[in-house]
């Protein structure tokens, strides 16, 4: 049995002593059996090495660690971290921003990562940062999924890129391919999303659970993996109160070739297809999606020819779309700064609305309920124009 222990004094006063860095090799042994009640409490980063059980996953999900900050795995024996081996994970250091309280957590994927299976952070409630060191893994189903629920704060997910990792790229949120033909998933909390030409396959689950309102695909597109749309987050809350988008539902194809479609890449939750969305693709193409299985089970299909007119908000893998405001938060309260905005509606994130308020000198304001907790917000312009976005609010 191997046991490589590095203590790193930060000389941060903890209950149980001073902040610990441990590397621990996992031959056979438990976890568990190799860490001290001691260390277990002033850990604030673990480096691990071998091959973790499903016991030993268990061990970190359950036991407390109220110091631990960083994960790393980077050097372990793992090509798949197992389904819900992290789910409900709330550790990580305690951050204080303008929005809320949260636990911010950083998890180095190991070199040999293949896949992550379903659910395996489901329900999570800390902001977490998986590090790419080695090949980008594949997901499995709900990977990330953080329902709706007012019991508890929600979580986040934030893909980084090791610097020495030269095969992947993040550009506007949007995780690619070195050469953006192949797009993995996304970091960006958005209503609207718009890929520049180039990009030839969306892969499976990039966009599962996303909250979209609006997709845009190039002429490039050729292929759409398993469960790429699947369940388009707080879509199916909305149908079923009223709506927080007076735009239309829209998924623009500009291909002219349907693109092969992965197992129910493109169902939302349990309904057969995106049965409230207008599919929008060449007009010469138009007949080819309706009969196309898969492209057939949205609301309407129509001819791009008729969307001479819109401008979209968009957010392209090259090219930021231009943002205007600014939100913050005190005292329970949504605070919105936005030159020349004209309204700011607060929602639930189960699709209730909160209140509205019109901008006063370039300000609104709108009181909230429950907090800490998560919100959905929409600007809106003169022009029509809206920006939405989700936030933090917190009782300071």
């Amino acid at each position: 049995m191997t046991r490589i222990l590095i203590i790193v004094a930060c000389f941060v006063g903890i209950l149980h002593g001073k902040a610990q860095e441990l590397t621990v090799c996992v031959n056979g042994q438990p976890l568990e059996s190799l860490l001290t009640k001691e260390e277990v409490q002033s850990l604030y980063r673990l480096n691990i090495t071998g091959k973790l059980t499903d016991a030993d996953y268990a061990f970190l999900r359950n036991e407390p660690m109220n110091n631990l900050k960083v994960l790393n795995l980077r050097d372990a024996d793992i090509d798949t971290i197992p389904a819900k081996a992290f789910v409900g994970w709330n550790k990580g250091e305690e951050v204080i921003d303008l929005h809320s309280k949260y636990h911010q957590f950083k998890l180095l994927l190991p070199k040999t990562i293949i896949h992550i299976g379903d659910s395996a952070f489901y329900a999570h409630q800390s902001l977490i940062e998986l590090n790419i060191t080695g090949n980008m893994p594949e997901c499995g189903k709900h990977v990330f999924y953080v329902g709706y629920s007012k019991s508890h704060q929600r979580g986040s997910i934030r893909w980084t890129i090791a610097e020495e990792n030269r095969r992947y790229k993040i550009n506007n949120g949007i995780i690619s391919s070195i050469d953006g033909r192949v797009v993995f998933q996304t970091n960006e909390e958005i209503n609207e999303i718009y890929f520049d030409e180039g990009v030839s396959t969306i892969a499976a689950h990039a966009f599962e659970d996303c909250l979209l309102n609006q997709v845009v695909l190039p002429e490039s597109i050729d292929s759409i993996g398993d469960y790429a749309f699947h369940n388009l987050g707080v879509m199916n809350y909305v149908m079923k109160t009223k709506t927080i988008y007076s735009g239309e539902y829209l998924f623009v194809c500009k291909a002219q070739i349907p693109p092969s479609l992965g197992t129910d890449a493109l169902n939302i939750d349990h309904e057969p297809g995106m049965n409230f969305f207008t599919l929008y693709v060449p007009t010469e193409s138009v007949d080819l999606y309706k009969s196309t299985e898969g492209w057939n089970g949205f609301w309407k299909i129509e001819s791009i020819g008729k969307l001479k007119e819109w401008n979209p908000h968009h957010i392209s893998l090259y090219n930021a779309a231009s943002v205007l405001h600014k939100i913050s938060s005190f005292s329970s309260t949504l605070l919105c700064t936005a030159p020349d905005a004209v309204k700011l509606e607060v929602y639930t994130m189960d699709a209730i609305k909160v209140g509205e308020a019109r901008f006063v000198d370039g300000e609104a304001t709108v009181k909230v309920g429950q907090v800490p907790a998560m919100y959905l917000y929409i600007v809106t312009y003169p022009d029509g124009r809206r920006e939405s976005g989700k936030a933090r609010v917190s009782e300071e």
